[in-house]
């Protein structure tokens, strides 16, 4: 018996780790599976205007750490200042993925100065961002929308000038944000981000007197 039950063991083990390596095999095929679905959405610039005048989409330096040129909108921040930014998602890859949130580091109102922040959002509706994130100062905005292969769709921020009462100095500043929107998306039940391939160079000056507030 001592000798059966041992045979049947020895011979049990093996399809234990065949059926153990399918398994692995398979959950690791399904990440990269959707972790390629996912790496397949691209958020690029379609177009910027500033009070109905097209803002072109050119080379320029500052924008990251490294110095080097990079295409990117220039702007200038001042009262009055409303712009309207168009980007569109795309599905380069073949399988549906769903877009969860896109989020925009860092525009939302500052305790340090005035700036450019996102106020509204899409092509079907002006609605306020879905949270604003202090700890980041993330305008957050959700998308929850399936994005099919090899298609895309537009979404359409708003951008406008606050100024805090904090913000009144004098000093020019230029803020440096590239890489957005960070867009999170799901696939086969998982998520992760990707940044977006949009960059923007604001400027401007130092508010005082009336204009803060």
């Amino acid at each position: 018996m001592t000798t059966a039950a041992a045979s049947r063991r020895r011979r049990t083990r093996p399809m234990m780790l065949a059926a153990t390596a399918l398994v692995v095999v398979a959950v690791v095929g399904w990440i990269v599976l959707a972790a390629t679905a996912r790496g397949a959405i691209v958020a690029v610039p379609k177009s910027l205007t500033c009070g109905d005048v097209p803002v072109t989409y050119d080379i320029l330096g500052g924008i990251n750490d490294d110095g080097v040129p990079t295409p990117a909108f220039e702007l200038t921040a001042e009262p009055g200042t409303k712009c309207s930014l168009t980007i569109v998602i795309v599905n380069t890859g073949s399988r549906a993925v769903h877009v969860d949130t896109m989020e925009f580091p860092e525009l939302t109102p500052g305790p340090s100065r005035g700036h450019l922040v996102m106020v509204s959002r899409d092509l079907e509706s002006d609605t306020a961002p879905e949270r604003d994130d202090d700890a980041t100062g993330s305008a957050i905005f959700s998308i929850d929308q399936d994005v099919r292969g090899h298609a895309s769709m537009a979404r359409r921020f708003e951008l406008a000038y606050r100024a805090p009462i904090s913000t009144c100095q004098d000093e020019d500043y230029s803020e440096a944000h590239h890489g957005i929107p960070l867009v999170r998306t799901s696939s086969l039940g998982l998520s992760g981000t990707t940044k977006g391939a949009v960059n923007l160079l604001i400027r401007g000056t130092g508010v005082a007197g009336s204009d803060c507030g």
